[in-house]
């Protein structure tokens, strides 16, 4: 019985199978496909052999389930691109569509035409026998010439469109014919049987010609605008002016008597030529240069000035002291005569830097504005007395010594700048006490821990916290092990955490002291006798 019931159920699972598969290879194809071998394809589509062809596809050959291009043709053994035509089945030849056969073995293609057995360009002609003439060409006597050529006399020369014919000779088009054997070209003018440039001229009775910037004067050729000076026949230049029969420029003028000739920039005084705004200076006859001064018979600067009963002339940037020219803004030095140039002091009958002082036991000795007066000496500026000592300036007195400015004492020495007192001992700065008697001094590298010095970020370890665990280093389950992720209580610490007390702390804190009144100290804290302090 138990074995009828596993065959019904082997049989039960047999026909649910066949079932399923059934219903999975039913297929419904859309309006625009078509069912075929169990498949949707586009409409269109269609079997060839064991192929199936597209839409744009005809089937060729079902045999060999060939699919081609909507258009092929077959050409004895080929096929034909839709865009081909067979030109000979028997050697099966498709060629592009337009071709032709022009001779054996010569075909065109679609842009030639075939003519006296060869291929040449569409639009192509027949000028003479074994003469063809491409488009873009004309047939002339016989020759394919460029379109617009023409035949020139008896002697057959052939012109180029841009030439004309003229006494059986090609020139460019618009010459014309001056006299025999002359002909002007395009851009010139005939006059008197000669080719000259358009607006030239006949001149007075010699027939000579002037070009067009030219005039007529006299029977010769002067520039335009030219004209007759005086009676001499004298000529000037456009822009010339005539003056007592000379050609001078413009705005020149006749000086006194003697007809001398001032230029435009020139003005005319006592008969002579000078630069105009000159003027005369005194009673002397002498004439001073625009923008110079007269004074006492003289040309100076303006700005100048008469020094003293001597007749000395101070320039603008001089003044007069004790009849004599100094530079602006010196001044009398005490009672010896002294003049002291600008940006100078008077101090004790001397010249000096401004800022200067009085120094020595008879007040003789200057200082200058860097020094200061200390002992009757001159010394640099923020010096101190020290005893019987003299700081300077980057020194300080401490203990009756100069010493660097920033030192301190600490019992019976000096502590430089970088350095702390601690113990009575001068130290590094940064250094920190450490042992039970706070004997012992850590480096500004080192911390503090169980009373020895050890390498900062270094924590206490093991049951009675004998051990030192090195910064790389952990303390779990009373052994230093290297850093890593750990597990610390109900949550986890990571490589820069501490697990201290199942709690988390920043890596480098440290447990002080022991039992219950223990604590935990901060990265930047020390213990000092059971308490965590900066």
């Amino acid at each position: 019985m138990k074995r009828f019931s596993i065959i019904c159920v082997v049989i039960l699972v047999a026909v649910l199978f066949v079932t399923v598969g059934k219903a999975q290879s039913y297929v419904t194809c859309s309006s625009t496909e078509v069912y075929l071998n169990g498949q949707c394809y586009p409409k269109g589509t269609s079997i060839c052999g064991h192929s199936i062809c597209n839409p744009t596809q005809v089937c060729m050959d079902t045999m060999k389930s060939l699919c081609l291009p909507k258009g092929s043709s077959v050409c004895g053994s080929s096929i034909c691109t839709p865009d081909q035509v067979c030109m000979d089945t028997m050697k099966s030849l498709c060629l592009p569509k337009g071709s032709s056969v022009c001779a054996p073995n010569v075909i065109c293609n679609p842009s030639q035409q075939c003519m006296n057995g060869r291929c040449y360009p569409k639009g192509s002609s027949l000028c003479a026998p074994n003469v063809v003439c491409t488009p873009g060409q004309q047939c002339l006597s016989g020759r394919c010439l460029a379109p617009g050529s023409s035949i020139c006399g008896i002697t057959g020369l052939i012109c180029d469109p841009s030439h004309q014919c003229i006494n059986s000779q090609c020139y460019p088009k618009g010459s014309s014919l001056c006299a025999p054997n002359v002909v002007c070209v395009p851009g010139q003018q005939c006059l008197s049987g000669r080719c000259v440039a358009p607006g030239s001229s006949i001149c007075g009775i010699t027939g000579l010609i002037c070009d067009p910037s030219q005039q007529c004067i006299n029977n010769k050729c002067y520039k335009k605008g030219s004209s007759i000076c005086g009676t001499t026949g004298l000529v000037c230049d456009p822009g010339i002016q005539c003056l007592a029969n000379k050609c001078v420029a413009p705005g020149s003028s006749i000086c006194g008597i003697t007809g001398l000739i001032c230029d435009p920039s020139q003005q005319c005084i006592n008969n002579k030529c000078y630069k105009k705004g000159s003027s005369i200076c005194g009673t002397t006859g002498l004439v001073c240069d625009p923008g110079i001064q007269c004074l006492a018979n003289k040309c100076v600067a303006p700005g100048s000035s008469i020094c003293g009963t001597t007749g000395l002339i101070c320039s603008p940037s001089e003044q007069c002291i004790n009849d004599k020219c100094y530079q602006k803004g010196s001044s009398i030095c005490g009672t010896t005569g002294l003049v002291c140039p600008p940006g100078q002091q008077c101090l004790a009958n001397k010249c000096v830097a401004p800022g200067s002082s009085i120094c020595g036991p008879n007040q003789n000795v200057v200082c200058d504005p860097s020094q200061q007066c200390l002992n009757n000496q001159c010394l640099p500026k923020g010096s101190s007395i020290c005893k019987s000592a003299i700081c300077n300036p980057s020194q300080q007195c401490l203990n009756d010594q100069c010493v660097t400015k920033g030192s301190s004492i600490c019992g019976n020495a000096v502590c430089t700048p970088d350095q702390q007192c601690l113990g009575n001992k001068c130290v590094a700065k940064g250094s920190s006490l450490c042992g039970w008697n706070h004997n012992v001094v850590c480096t500004p590298d080192q911390q503090c821990l169980g009373n020895k010095c050890v390498a900062k970020g270094s924590s206490l370890c093991g049951w009675n916290h004998n051990v030192v665990c090195t910064p790389n280093q952990r303390c779990v389950g009373s052994h230093c092990v290297a850093r890593a992720p750990i597990r610390c209580g109900n949550t986890s610490c990571t490589v820069d955490q501490e697990c201290l007390r199942n709690q988390c702390y920043p890596r480098g804190s440290h447990i002080c002291g022991s039992g219950f009144a223990s604590k935990v100290c901060t990265p930047n804290q020390q213990c000092v006798s059971n308490k965590c302090v900066p």
